[in-house]
């Protein structure tokens, strides 16, 4: 190790400051009698000072920065109502409850109104003020405990013993009263510990101590810690004088109950002398004093609930009484499983060794004060950064002293080489920790582990409101505002976040408890059965409406409101599911009023007939609100390139935030359409069961079986899907790298009363998919809860989407690419899915369908790596579904082998001379080999070798259309902006790629992009009959000369929308019912061929202004859609018996959106 200076002789060493025992200077009588000790004479290295506050320096930064991120809990918001409540005279402190009708009959002993107002007028300045304010206040409260060093005494175990206190109580430094708390504690401490100046005249630090305790008992119900700790430091100081004086009185000496300790103890003591008894005790009066001098009055001794407890029978509720003692902490990652447990077992296991086996005189008052701090750190977590404080100093005070019985004696004697050494270790290992403790702390790293990405608590300075909950709270304020809810309606919102947020955001809503637990003690038990008899939590019975009406009766409640949080919605689909299904199919109880994903809210009524207006008045249209006139807009999307997969880093450049509220709004509505077909299958299954009824009452001859039963589609059947397409497109818009709103946009998709066909559903569905897929964590970075989509439900449903339906015969039917963007598949072999015969290759359908074989089998590989990290999803039917998923692969990696088996043999057959590149890809598309297709396209080498000259803008356009068709839109796109015009001039390609980009506009979500195209198309071929001649001259001619020519403009490809019934209304006009015989026909037939040409132009512009009609439904536009249906009904030609055309989609939607007001 590289020294300073070389070491002094043994007669002139001298220890470092920082561990040297500090000298004693003379006294004069009548001064204080307590000695104090002054710094020594002998200098050390003086780097040791340099790191000494630095690392003070580090410590304090350290702090800072734990105790800056944003402000997500949701009592931030009930601070902030309740400060602004207090300063517009809605409320003073010691009156009743503003925020609820539960407790309005009692008087809301409310600690924290101080506090309140404060947080209140920081926020007003500035939102950034408000996390700063608390951080200031975490900083203060730690950085104090420096002053506690006396001295002379080492500074480097303070700073150490300062940062593991901060890891230990990190967890709780969430914007709450209680940050204000270890502020006030902490000058507890100091005037305690290092009041000596003010000892001079004692009446000074009496009245400084109650004056903290008065200011404490307005800002927090913790404030009895004060008291507190002086009743502990008073009682240890009674119990030492008791025993010096028995000791005394044993030997024959005669000493005073306040004799002062001696001056070589004093020296000897890190801490210095504590106050006497008598100060003491006139401290402690007048401190109770004070806290009762408040508006609160002797209601002020209120003791938290978390140390009382309260008999509640809810998982989440039972977290508000956790201790270290309890398994829940000490076996999880989010609570004690972490680094900040491990701070905090070093705190409590370290301190007592310490403080039992330490050295120097022992202070009974420090002990009692320690013993006293950790048994309320072993009783809540929420007093754990109380003890944290006290260890601090008590702590770092013994390793002081510690240090301080190895005396300097020169370099010649081992434990003087050993004492220099270990400074110097100390020293620096710490600077090495503090900077890797910064490191981590930026990015959150030094919290417990987030149930949600979320949740992370990296450093910042925002308050960040949960959308969802804002728009909810805003909803039932809107409600209040316009009346529609009167002013006594009761509502019981089984959420306390949701509470809390309405006293913020809707301040005329008073609920039935919010997470004032202290205060709602009484109304706990209450809140736990509601929750029980919802289902939030599967204890004892299962849930039931009859035990939710026998809580609910007694609050003659009106509505009622379910929230869940994210961790919950993530973790437990199912369960949140299964709620509000619950509470849908309850018609008898519950009126949906409002649904969002993560938040219900409902009319509620004990029995029929016993309701209240609102009850109906406010039920939940869905057809308004999906094709009503106050739609919003849906954001113009574009392709957003997948984001490289980051390591640990991501943590540092991804700041964190609430995912879209619309992926729950999503997932809510596809779950309520869902319900509305089951009804619907309920409706038809009566109808049948009636009819068999019918025919066993008609003496059972069976005709009535044969019948079969249909009922309608509702309109809320036809709108709900459009609401989770919507949904789910914002957001795609709000976080376009969110794995989960494109597992929900899929889920949108799959809706079957979504109007698509089935080619363009299936593509939508891959993309949808794969791109899911592509954002989602590796197998090895994946962990369960953090997402709604299950990755290998994902990769499972992707591959099930490119094999297609098995048949009988053993092969699939693969995916259907049937639309006008994809034909030209035909033209390099994909024109269909293959099967093998006798060991060749043969094709099984003349469509355009892709079987990629051996993307399934990759998807179906992923699917299997991602089970293991995914197993919670299951449950116990984990291990059925991992043999259901090995034994399916098999079998597809069997079938794809023989494929790629076969196409390595057909390779060798190539010609050695030709197109031998271009003919392997034909030959790899052939054998249901995509992914190898799409490899070849992408080698350069394998593009030089297949020289193909004119055809090499087809061969790259087929490349596109492969990325579309397998679910690549990100790769698509970019190879399409690369060279945007490539395809104008090649007039094979220029149609194609125009439909292409149709395409690719709706499955990026770009329907103003998808819908202006179409416009392009419509302007050349919409509208446009052909020029026929009258009736009387085509049937005046010789029938050998038909009379044909090709209409203008070409037909709108309406493949795009699956056609029903259109060949049945075809076939009754073909022909003239009145023409019989084969003269007659042959006569007919020109007339027949135009009559023709003229129902199809018909159908073709109908089918044009559906789907221009369906984009505009999808964007919101709906008076343009409306405009758009009505002219999908094309008018007939009675001189050539065309009827009129009515296209059925169309025609259903555009009955649907006659219902409803526009402007």
């Amino acid at each position: 190790m590289k020294r300073t200076s070389p070491p002094p002789p043994e007669s002139q060493a001298s220890p470092p400051v920082a561990d040297t025992p500090p000298q004693q200077v003379p006294t004069a009588v009548g001064s204080d009698r307590r000695a104090v000790p002054a710094a020594s004479s002998h200098q050390g290295p003086r780097w040791f000072h340099l790191v000494d506050h630095l690392l003070v320096v580090l410590v304090v930064v350290l702090v800072f920065f734990l105790a800056s991120f944003p402000a997500r809990n949701s009592d931030v918001w009930l601070h902030l109502a309740s400060g602004k409540r207090i300063l517009t005279g809605e409320y003073f402190p010691g009156g009743h409850d503003p925020f609820s009708y539960s407790a309005a009959d009692r008087v809301w002993v409310h600690h924290c109104w101080l506090f309140d107002i404060i947080a209140y007028l920081t926020y007003s300045v500035h939102q950034y003020g408000l996390v700063l304010f608390k951080a200031v206040l975490i900083t203060a409260a730690f950085g104090l405990l420096l002053l506690l060093r006396r001295p002379g005494f080492a500074l480097w175990p303070w700073s150490v013993c300062l940062a593991v206190a901060a890891l230990a109580a990190a967890p709780q430094f969430v914007f709450r009263s209680s940050v204000v708390s270890l502020l006030f504690l902490s000058l507890t401490l100091v005037l305690l510990l290092r009041g000596s100046p003010l000892l001079a005249r004692p009446w000074r630090w009496v009245v400084a101590v109650a004056a903290i305790f008065w200011l404490w008992a307005m800002c927090d119900q913790w404030f009895f810690l004060g008291p507190f700790a002086l009743l502990l430091t008073l009682l240890g100081e009674t119990i030492q004088r008791y025993w010096q004086q028995k000791k005394s009185s044993a030997s024959g000496t005669n000493a005073s109950s306040e004799t002062p300790a001696l001056p070589a103890e004093e020296a000897n003591d890190a801490l210095g002398p504590l106050p006497p008894r008598p100060v003491l005790v006139r401290a402690l009066i007048l401190g109770v004093a004070a806290c009762i001098l408040t508006p609160l009055h002797v209601r002020i001794w209120e003791l938290p609930v978390e140390l009382t407890g309260a008999a509640v029978q809810d998982p989440r509720l039972e977290q508000l009484f956790l201790g270290p003692l309890d398994r829940v902490y000490y076996s999880s990652p989010s609570f004690g499983r972490n680094l900040n447990g491990l701070a905090y077992a070093i705190l409590l296991l370290g301190g007592g060794a310490l403080l039992a086996f330490g050295v120097g005189r022992l202070q009974l008052a420090h002990v009692a004060l320690w013993l006293g701090m950790a048994a309320l750190s072993l009783q809540s977590l929420s007093a754990i950064p109380f003890f944290a404080l006290v260890a601090v100093p008590l702590m770092a005070a013994q390793l002081n002293q510690l240090s301080n019985r190895v005396q300097w004696t020169g370099w010649n004697e081992v434990r003087s080489r050993l004492l220099f050494l270990g400074s110097v270790l100390g020293r620096w290992l710490s600077l090495a920790a503090l900077l890797l403790a910064l490191a981590c702390a930026w990015p959150g790293w030094l919290h417990p582990a987030p149930g949600h990405p979320s949740a992370r608590r990296h450093v910042g300075w925002t308050v960040d409101p949960d959308p969802a909950l804002v728009r909810a709270a805003q909803r039932l304020q809107q409600w209040r505002e316009e009346g529609k809810l009167p002013p006594e309606a009761r509502g019981f919102l089984a959420s306390p976040e949701l509470a809390n947020y309405c006293a913020w955001f809707a301040p005329a809503e008073k609920v039935f408890i919010n997470s004032r637990y202290t205060h709602h003690k009484p109304e706990l038990s209450v809140l736990g059965a509601v929750r029980g008899a919802l289902g939030l939590h599967l204890r004892g019975e299962s849930p039931g409406s009859d035990e939710l009406v026998r809580q609910l009766a007694p609050w003659k409640v009106e509505y009622l409101g379910v929230h869940f949080t994210v961790i919950e919605s993530r973790r437990q689909p199912e369960l949140t599911a299964l709620v509000q299904q619950l509470l849908w199919q309850d018609e008898e109880h519950f009126s949906l009023w409002y649904l969002d994903g993560r938040t219900t809210l409902g009319g509620w009524r004990e029995r029929a007939g016993r309701e209240q207006p609102a009850f109906h008045q406010l039920k939940l249209n869905v057809v308004e609100l999906a094709f009503g006139e106050k739609v919003p807009r849906l954001p113009p999307l574009a392709v957003q390139p997948i984001p490289p997969r980051l390591g640990w880093e991501a943590d540092f450049v991804r700041y964190p935030r609430w995912p879209s509220p619309a992926i729950d709004e999503a997932l809510g509505w596809a779950q309520y359409s869902r319900l509305l077909e089951v009804q619907h299958q309920q409706h038809l299954l009566a109808i049948q069961m009636t009819l068999q009824a019918a025919d066993h009452v008609l003496g059972g001859s069976g005709l009535l079986l044969h019948v079969t039963p249909t009922w309608p589609a509702s309109a809320e059947q036809l709108a709900v899907p459009f609401l989770a397409l919507r949904a789910a497109r914002r957001a795609q818009a709000d976080d376009p790298n969110d794995p989960d709103c494109y597992a929900v946009l899929a889920e949108a998709l799959s809706l079957p009363r979504l109007p698509l066909s089935i080619d363009e559903r299936s593509v939508a569905r891959v993309t949808a998919l794969r791109q899911c897929l592509a954002r989602m964590p590796p197998p090895s970075e994946y962990a369960f809860g953090i997402y709604h989509a299950h990755p290998t439900k994902i990769a499972a449903q992707l591959a099930s989407l490119y094999l297609g339906e098995r048949q009988a015969a053993g092969y699939f039917t693969g995916l259907p690419v049937n639309l006008p963007a994809f034909h030209v598949l035909r033209r390099i072999g994909a024109t269909g899915a293959a099967i093998i015969r006798g060991g060749q290759v043969a094709e099984r359908s003349p469509t355009v369908t892709l079987l990629p074989m051996d993307l399934a089998r990759d998807a179906l590989r992923l699917a299997q790596s991602y089970l293991d990290q995914d197993e919670r999803a299951f449950g116990e039917q984990t291990p059925k579904i991992a043999q259901e998923l090995a034994g399916f692969l098999k079998q597809v990696e069997d079938d794809t082998q023989r494929l790629e088996n076969l196409y390595e043999r057909e390779k060798l057959r190539l010609p050695a001379q030709g197109q031998v590149a271009l003919a392997q890809l034909v030959l790899a598309l052939r054998h249901n080999l995509v992914g190898e297709a799409l490899r070849l396209l992408e080698d350069t080498q394998w593009q030089t070798s297949a020289d193909l000259k004119e055809a090499a803008a087809e061969i790259e356009f087929a490349r596109l259309v492969l990325l579309v068709a397998v679910g690549r839109l990100e790769d698509a796109a970019a190879l399409l902006e690369a060279a945007p015009n490539r395809y104008e001039g090649v007039v094979s390609l220029r149609e194609p790629a125009r439909w292409l980009r149709y395409q690719m506009a709706v499955l990026t979500g770009d329907y103003e992009e998808a819908g202006a195209i179409l416009e392009d198309f419509a302007a050349m071929n919409i509208g446009q009959d052909p020029p026929l001649p009258k009736r009387g001259e085509i049937l005046g001619q010789f029938p050998g000369i038909p009379w044909i020519t090709r209409p203008n403009g070409q037909p709108f490809p309406y493949g795009l929308i699956e056609m029903q019934g259109l060949t049945a209304w075809l076939r009754p006009h073909l022909l003239d019912r009145l023409v019989q015989g084969q003269l007659l026909s042959a006569l007919q037939a020109p007339y027949d061929h135009y009559r023709q040409q003229l129902i199809l132009r018909r159908v073709s512009d109908a089918e044009y202004f559906w789907r221009r009609g369906y984009l505009y439904l999808v964007q919101g536009d709906i008076l343009r859609a409306r405009h758009c249906l009505e002219q999908a009904r094309r008018p007939g030609v009675p001189q050539w018996n065309v009827p009129e055309y009515n296209q059925t989609t169309a025609d259903e939607y555009r009955r649907l959106l006659k219902r409803i007001r526009h402007p």
